[in-house]
């Protein structure tokens, strides 16, 4: 998986309109004579395609490249493939243990396959957030004040704190019965303090920023941050590469 980041991190970047005409060319030239740049793959023959220009060849032999943003969903979702196909693989091989009733191989195989499932959820994530912030231009919900790694780390922040309001209302609505109350009332506990605790951290944070409100697409825990959200699969998991809502 490192060798595969290294690559990408290594792919030929497109050359500016300046490199291919030269500088000296592209500065005598009135703005609407310069050559357009090529524009980034993602949502190409769509009404709403990628408004920023391509940097990065994914695949030069067909033509296909894609601004950074874009490329960082691309090798994300690599990751995300990689990884729930660990999970496969893990899962056959403790299925086999199993069956043959090998106990402790079972033990070792389920402690591996556990946390082959924690990397492909973190994978999940990370992609979902590579691909809300390539998106966020074509949602209207970019912020051009902020550098790449504070939108990162903001949209981080809200998600945990509606990942986490989330959990606290999935558990609460489970009906009576179907969890014990004293299970219960500890699990809520904790994700009330925790849903908390995460939501003064995003204002803190956004405050630091001198940000006045939140993108509009994030709802929150409460009044504090707006309605509750609505529960969304993550459909990274598990799900072939052409399924990923990939649009290049």
């Amino acid at each position: 998986m490192h060798e595969r980041r290294k690559m990408t991190n290594e792919k030929e970047r497109v050359p500016r309109v300046e490199e291919v005409i030269g500088e000296r060319l592209a500065e005598e030239l009135p703005a609407d004579r310069l050559p357009k740049p090529m524009p980034c793959c993602a949502g190409a023959g769509t009404d709403n395609p990628c408004p920023r220009p391509a940097t990065v060849w994914i695949a030069r032999e067909i033509k296909w490249a894609s601004c950074d943003e874009h490329a960082r969903v691309h090798e994300l979702s690599d990751e995300v493939n990689e990884a729930s196909l660990a999970v496969e693989i893990a899962t056959n091989w403790r299925d086999i243990a199993r069956a043959w009733k090998l106990e402790d191989l079972e033990r070792k195989t389920e402690r591996v396959l556990q946390e082959l499932k924690e990397e492909s959820l973190r994978a999940g994530a990370r992609a979902d957030l590579a691909r809300e912030m390539a998106d966020a231009p074509r949602k209207g919900d970019e912020n051009p004040t902020l550098t790449r790694e504070q939108d990162e780390q903001l949209r981080h922040l809200i998600r945990r704190s509606d990942a986490l309001f989330n959990a606290y209302t999935t558990i609460e609505d489970i009906p009576e019965g179907r969890i014990e109350a004293d299970a219960r009332r500890p699990i809520l506990a904790v994700l009330v303090e925790e849903s908390d605790r995460a939501t003064k951290e995003a204002h803190r944070y956004q405050e630091e920023l001198g940000l006045k409100d939140y993108p509009r697409e994030h709802a929150g825990p409460g009044p504090i941050l707006g309605p509750r959200p609505v529960l969304v699969p993550n459909a990274y998991q598990r799900t072939p590469r052409k399924s990923l809502g990939y649009d290049m």
